[in-house]
């Protein structure tokens, strides 16, 4: 099982590279976690080298802050689209084995935007999701980025998907692959909560 972060899209290096990645945000609590650990292992050991705290203590409690950073970090998913070479850089960290796909961006097969209905007690909302999808069925979809609207009764489900859709349709324009828009219908999300 992973963490799973929304990931975002940003246009890099004056539009030349398309990063889909977590927030900064995010990532700057990653790293501190890890740095966090790491100062309370070695506070653990200065505190045993000079008899003023517990290394049993503190280096149980930094090594399980550095874990849970270290995990996070593992979990990520990010893609890197190259748009001047025309190829991709794929971190799929979900799962026990990260993994790093790299290839041209011909085998991507589409950008989708796939729309998922959910009702709660307080009313009815509706997740948008951005799909990497390749031709080979090995590499696993990739959601690149999410919005969740509340959508009014009554209205249809692709009611709120002018923003996210745009973005979309420049995303997909930007990498050079087909867009499609399922928004119309229902579609869990199709990335398996067990990776």
């Amino acid at each position: 099982m992973a963490l799973e972060t929304p990931l975002s899209g940003r246009f890099l290096k004056e539009g030349r590279v398309l990063f889909f990645g977590p927030p900064p945000a995010y990532m700057n609590l990653c790293w501190t976690t890890l740095v966090l650990g790491a100062g309370l292992i070695l506070y653990g050991l200065l505190g045993q080298v000079f008899g003023v705290g517990s290394l049993f203590y503190w280096g149980w409690v930094g090594l399980m802050i550095l874990s849970a950073g270290l995990w996070a970090l593992a979990s990520l998913q990010r893609i890197t689209f190259d748009l001047r070479t025309k190829s991709y850089r794929r971190w799929h960290g979900p799962g026990f084995i990260p993994r790093l796909y790299t290839g041209p961006i011909e085998s991507l097969l589409s950008m989708s935007l796939m729309a998922e209905e959910r009702f709660l007690p307080t009313g009815r909302f509706v997740i948008y999701r951005l799909v990497l999808q390749w031709k080979n069925p090995r590499e696993p979809l990739m959601v690149v980025q999410q919005q969740a609207l509340t959508v009014p009764a009554g209205q249809p489900i692709n009611a709120g998907v002018q923003q996210i859709g745009a973005t979309g349709w420049d995303y997909a324009r930007a990498i050079g692959i087909p867009w499609q828009d399922l928004s119309h219908r229902h579609l869990p999300c199709p990335i398996p909560v067990f990776a």
